[in-house]
């Protein structure tokens, strides 16, 4: 009876390490998923930019002057505009899924018709959030037909291509 036990229990121990093996490789496999279903999801017609509105106040007592502000205290790169559309927290995604791959995504999906301008927003969100500013309720068919989808599109190749994240000597594919 005993013998049957320590079979039982080691068939149970070898049972568990191979289902925690594969829920831990199906984890990484979910987490690839979810980053292309959430960038599939993108649409350009959905795509809205609001300014981001922050409050200075300055206290004082009465009797007491109200000083000057620091600038030292004041942080020069605040986000001015966010991409209130995307439910994500783009910082985040980049934190998990590695820059890079965020990165190199959002890029592919400059080429991509139904996504590019929200690509471009978030790329812009991203690297030099004030650029996003220049996006505020703008429409795809403006954005093209103005010639700034040929600016953004040559901007983020260049760009790109000077900090590392990618090697692309093609010429860009304008519409």
């Amino acid at each position: 009876m005993r013998i049957f036990t320590k079979i039982n229990c080691w068939g149970v121990k070898q049972i568990l390490s191979i289902l925690l093996f594969l829920v831990s490789f199906t984890g990484n496999a979910q987490s690839a998923r979810s980053l292309d279903s959430i960038l599939a999801s993108l649409d350009n017609r959905g795509l809205y930019i609001a300014p981001i509105i922050y409050s200075s106040c300055i206290y004082c007592s009465a009797g007491t002057k109200i000083t000057e502000v620091n600038k030292d205290s004041v942080r020069i790169n605040k986000r001015l505009f966010m991409v209130s559309s995307f439910d994500e927290n783009l910082r985040e995604m980049a934190k998990k899924y590695s820059d890079k791959v965020l990165i190199l995504k959002l890029y592919a999906l400059l080429l991509d018709t139904e996504r590019d301008l929200y690509a471009n927003a978030l790329l812009c969100d991203l690297f030099d959030n004030r650029k996003l500013g220049k996006l505020l309720g703008i429409k795809r068919e403006d954005w093209v037909t103005s010639g700034r989808q040929k600016c953004d599109m040559e901007f983020w190749k260049t760009y790109l291509n000077s900090r590392g994240f990618v090697n692309d000597d093609k010429p860009v594919n304008y519409y």
